[in-house]
């Protein structure tokens, strides 16, 4: 790839308006490229004060409703902390989101990101990624070695090796707050509460790309643009602070209102070729592609 541009706006399709994040070629072609509904927000990585409306032993899972709306949440005993019983209140956190007829699912092993960390709910083992070197690797596990794993556990991820302790140290501490503040709301909430919202994914997977597609494409040929100014300021500010080292005419605010940037792209085109179950080959053939509830279905046709 020669060059590769970094965006984020919004698309409409089918009457509906999506947010956007994804990453385009020299040649304007998709290589990456994530949505979400501004209408029906993802509950994902959201903590509900629920309660079990029933536990199902031979499936190995409980229900757990979560909010006034009744929606049912499937919790997997693997997934419990102690094995609820009817009527128990419940803290769990939706790992996976709901498809078809198919409910959300959740976990109370709640994990809270940030940065280069991420709390576990529940006792077990610190643990450092092992991307590392096994001397990053020993050097960090020691540093956790101050921090309690009973009630919770400490992940650390690879951008460690860019941090310095003290980064960390404040990184744990700002989790440690919010760990507590989950558990404290947790206690006093009504049952059906939300007692804590994920923060949005937004800003992580544009830097994500940015990091990504820095190490894939020759110096100089990264951009990133969006229309949107509060996301154009973010990653001005992300520029500075995460060591992106984009030069400043690279990060572009796209204004012309004549003509959206979803269109200079043609976002709506792309992604309808991607729904598209039929997929042409240059052989001639084509392969279809069905998604069912259990499985997703292959068919390869010669032509």
């Amino acid at each position: 790839m020669k060059r590769a541009t970094v965006f984020f706006t919004q698309i409409p399709y089918e009457g509906h308006a999506f947010d956007a994040w994804g990453v385009v070629d020299e040649n304007r072609h998709l290589q990456e490229l994530t949505v979400e509904s501004t209408e029906h927000k993802s509950l994902l990585g959201h903590i509900y004060l629920g309660r079990v409306t029933e536990v199902v032993p031979s499936i190995g899972a409980a229900f757990v409703r979560i909010d006034a709306n009744d929606t049912k949440v499937f919790l997997p005993f693997d997934d419990c902390i102690s094995m609820p019983k009817a009527e128990d209140e419940v803290l769990v956190q939706i790992n996976k989101e709901a498809m078809k007829t198919k409910a959300p699912r959740g976990t109370q092993f709640f994990e809270l990101p940030l940065g280069h960390c991420c709390l576990v709910h529940g006792d077990g083992n610190h643990g450092v990624s092992k991307k590392l070197s096994s001397e990053e690797r020993k050097r960090w596990k020691s540093f956790l070695e101050g921090y309690d794993h009973n009630s919770y556990h400490l992940l650390l991820r690879t951008g460690v090796a860019r941090c310095s302790e003290e980064t960390i140290a404040s990184e744990i501490a700002t989790l440690l707050q919010t760990y507590e503040e989950v558990l404290r709301r947790g206690s006093i909430a009504t049952c059906y509460s939300k007692v804590y919202e994920k923060p949005s994914e937004g800003q992580n997977r544009l830097l994500g790309y940015l990091r990504r597609y820095r190490t894939l494409v020759p110096e100089g040929e990264l951009r990133f643009v969006t229309d949107a100014m509060d996301c154009y300021e973010a990653v001005c500010a992300a520029n500075d602070t995460e060591g992106l080292e984009l030069p400043k005419a690279f990060i572009e605010l796209y204004q012309d209102a004549s003509y959206e940037l979803y269109k200079l792209y043609s976002l709506s085109t792309q992604v309808e070729e991607l729904l598209d179950p039929k997929v042409y080959l240059k052989s001639g053939g084509d392969i279809l592609i069905e998604s069912m509830e259990t499985l997703t279905a292959i068919d390869v046709n010669s032509g």
